[in-house]
């Protein structure tokens, strides 16, 4: 296709996707990717005419926007306080806002919202646990740094554009032990960062120059207490005083060099702080954490623009409009609400049995945890409008999509006439009670594997594999072992290539146990037992397996597409296997959730005539 083709066919692409926009239909690909294609088209060396049809679209697209944007006072923020999660703070929908005409109500705003407060309620959550760790294990010094760092950012300096920050109670450096205290310190700066969301990264920024300060102040030694005293024995004047000094050299850019000998300590509270901090803003924002969750439309949205047709079981995060509904089916469960006769909302969250749980939600208690299909998830309301966050602990429901994805990696090396794909097309004749034919496992019947399109061979690799995997569970132990000894027999492949496949095909499900990444700014694969999981929402991520980049990211289409330097760009689907010279980087997309892994060729030796392999035996055979 020539440049002047591709170019035409992006135009008119774009011009669908407005045309879309205009009719009340949501982009395929969203309104993300249509902002990229517009970039780009607008930087491309276009003709006059595909030029004029471009900015024809374009003005279509703005008059839209201006026309449905209706400014709110939905971006304000309203304290809202409840029970265990005190402090946090949720952005309010007025009752003006809440009971307008659906053609002014802005239901792009609500899902940035509720976006943001399911964001603060995780870390938030964190924050407490994180407090619980260190209480736990004793070591306060993260939390007397905390506290200080509260007291400096309560002060405001000299000629500063930050404002201060007031903390909800009265908070002592001699009461840091008490579990209650540690969560209620560390939930204050977590409140501090999210106040509004949009100046996450200034606050940030802000929280981190006051860090460095600390480590350079000479703080009192009741900071850190490195000796037993009793609150009235050390002088809190002072204290603030040296404090406000401090922010006002971090406002400045000019701090002090401290000599006190608490440095090495303070050096190392300072350091699991910023960690802690750190793992809990999204990457894109100076971080090294997830991005805000997804909200991919609105279930009984009032408009078209954003409404949500089916709730996908893929999904990590739904978002309701609880006014336009009462029930939807997710995961296999049951989600009913009703409107309470006081304030706000009772959800029902049942399984096919009949039981489950149930939360009530209104403007004084926005905020729950609950249980869904066996995981925890959060509840926030902001008027009309919910949103459900699942949060699984260890992906185990991924698992099955790995071990598909090793395998179809392994029948695809080419090694020895792509041995491991004739062995599996032989072992599928006789678990199907067929006998071999060794025509269609000879090397020579794998000769035309090598002009197959990458995606078609991907195709057939998977077909076997799943036919691996249904059939041997429903066969003995020894008749597994049979199949492979006749497979190994007709195909004249190495023993340690047939062990090495019954050996991936038998693995364990604990060896799939998946945990999540909490460091996005250099994850790393370096092995081929290791995963990691990633949670993709739209910002480019790049992985490293075995010391090779893997970059993740949208194409033009909105499309998932893995980058490996020196291999064709693919697009992920929901499983890829992408060749490099010791083995395969091996892909699995769920919704947002992505697993890497790393399959390593199997030997491929000179087969002489073999003691026939076997299948581990079973636990209980052990």
């Amino acid at each position: 296709m020539s440049y002047e083709s591709y170019d035409s066919a992006l135009v008119e692409l774009f011009e669908y996707k407005v045309a879309d926009l205009v009719a009340g239909k949501l982009p395929r690909s969203g309104k993300l990717a249509l902002h990229d294609l517009r970039d780009y088209l607008m930087d491309a060396s276009l003709d006059s005419t595909l030029m004029r049809r471009m900015r024809r679209a374009d003005r279509t697209w703005r008059t839209f926007e201006k026309e449905i944007h209706v400014p709110s006072n939905a971006q304000e923020l309203q304290q809202l306080l409840s029970g265990g999660l005190q402090g946090i703070q949720v952005p309010a929908i007025t009752d003006a806002l809440a009971v307008q005409h659906a053609d002014a109500r802005n239901e792009w705003d609500i899902l940035q919202q509720l976006r943001s407060t399911l964001f603060h309620f995780d870390l938030y959550t964190r924050a407490q646990a994180q407090a619980q760790h260190w209480v736990t294990q004793k070591n306060l010094h993260p939390l007397r740094v905390t506290l200080a760092l509260l007291q400096a950012l309560q002060q405001v300096a000299p000629n500063s554009e930050w404002p201060a920050l007031t903390l909800a109670a009265a908070l002592n450096y001699t009461d840091l032990h008490r579990p209650d205290q540690a969560a209620q310190v560390l939930g204050a700066l977590t409140q501090h960062l999210c106040s509004p969301i949009s100046a996450l990264p200034n606050n940030h920024q802000r929280v981190r120059a006051v860090l460095r300060g600390l480590l350079t102040a000479p703080l009192p030694q009741a900071v850190l207490g490195i000796k037993t005293i009793k609150e009235e024995e050390y002088d809190q004047e002072q204290l603030q005083h040296t404090l406000y000094k401090l922010l006002a050299y971090a406002a400045q850019g000019d701090m002090p060099v401290g000599t006190a000998p608490i440095q090495p300590l303070l050096d190392e509270a300072v350091q699991q702080l910023s960690a802690f901090l750190d793992s809990g803003v999204p990457h894109s924002m100076g971080g090294r954490g997830p991005e805000l969750p997804l909200l991919g439309g609105l279930l009984y949205a009032r408009g078209q623009a954003v409404r949500l047709e089916k709730a996908e079981d893929t999904a990590l995060s739904l978002a309701i409009h609880l006014s336009g509904g009462d029930q939807v089916g997710w995961r296999g469960h049951h989600l009913r609400w009703r409107r309470l006769a006081q304030d706000g909302w009772e959800i029902i969250i049942s399984d096919p049995e009949g039981e489950g749980d149930f939360v009530r939600l209104n403007s004084a208690q926005p905020l729950a945890e609950s249980r869904l299909a066996g995981e925890p998830i959060h509840l926030a309301l902001i008027g009309d409008d919910l949103a459900v966050e699942r949060r699984p602990k260890d992906h185990r429901d991924l698992a099955a999509l790995v071990l598909e994805a090793r395998l179809s990696a392994a029948l695809l090396e080419p090694e020895d006439d792509y041995a491991n794909l004739r062995l599996a097309r032989a072992v599928a004749m006789k678990l199907r009670g067929n006998d071999i034919v060794p025509e269609k496992v000879s090397a020579q019947s794998a000769a035309a594997y090598a002009s197959v399109p990458t995606a078609t061979l991907l195709a057939f690799a998977r077909q076997g594999a799943n036919t691996l995997i249904k059939s041997a569970p429903l066969v003995s132990h020894e008749q597994l072992g049979q199949a492979f000894a006749h497979a190994l027999i007709a195909t004249q492949v190495s023993p340690p290539t047939v062990q090495a496949l019954i050996n991936l095909l038998t693995s364990p499900p604990d060896r799939l146990a998946l945990p999540v990444l909490s460091d996005y700014s250099t994850p790393a694969v370096s092995d081929g037992t290791q995963h990691a999981v990633l949670l993709f929402r739209g910002e480019p991520l790049t992985v490293r397996v075995m010391n090779q980049p893997l970059t993740l990211r949208n194409d033009y289409k909105g499309e998932l597409s893995a980058i490996v330097p020196g291999v064709t760009t693919a697009q992920v689907g929901d499983l890829l296997a992408l060749p490099l010279t010791s083995g395969a980087v091996v892909v699995v997309r769920q919704g947002e959730r992505i697993a890497v892994g790393f399959q390593p060729k199997a030997p491929h030796l000179a087969a002489p005539q073999p003691p026939v392999p076997q299948p581990p035996a079973p636990a209980d055979q052990a």
